[in-house]
């Protein structure tokens, strides 16, 4: 069940750029594209119950969502690379995987509305 939507916060991003709007764009742009490729081989891993596979973009993922303002998804990220990382797979944390599976395609959204204004 999906419970929280994501919230963007950039304020990371801009402080790692120091103000330079090109280096955001170029920056934030880059991230979208790997943390849409993280989730989704995040997705099939879960959907095999692959759990190195699973810790594996989920740990990308807890420096992905940082860059990319969303620090729920890295909270959820850092939780499931903690669970996971006994190489066991733990079902009991579907609800922070649905968190992202299913608040990332908003996010998704958000950042590049946010990304063709810059």
């Amino acid at each position: 069940m999906y419970n929280d939507p994501i919230v963007i916060d950039l304020s990371y991003l801009y402080s790692i750029t120091s103000g330079d709007k090109e280096f955001e764009k170029i920056l934030l742009s880059g991230t979208l594209d790997e943390v849409d490729k993280k989730v989704c081989g995040l997705k099939e891993s879960w959907s095999t119950t692959d759990a190195k596979g699973v810790r594996n973009h989920a740990h990308s993922l807890i420096t992905l969502s940082a860059i990319a303002g969303m620090p729920q998804v890295e909270q959820w990220s850092r939780k499931i690379d903690n669970a996971f990382a006994d190489d066991k797979f733990h079902p009991e944390f579907i609800i922070f995987a649905n968190n992202i599976f299913f608040g990332w395609p908003d996010a998704f959204t958000e950042l590049k509305i946010i990304l063709a204004a810059s």
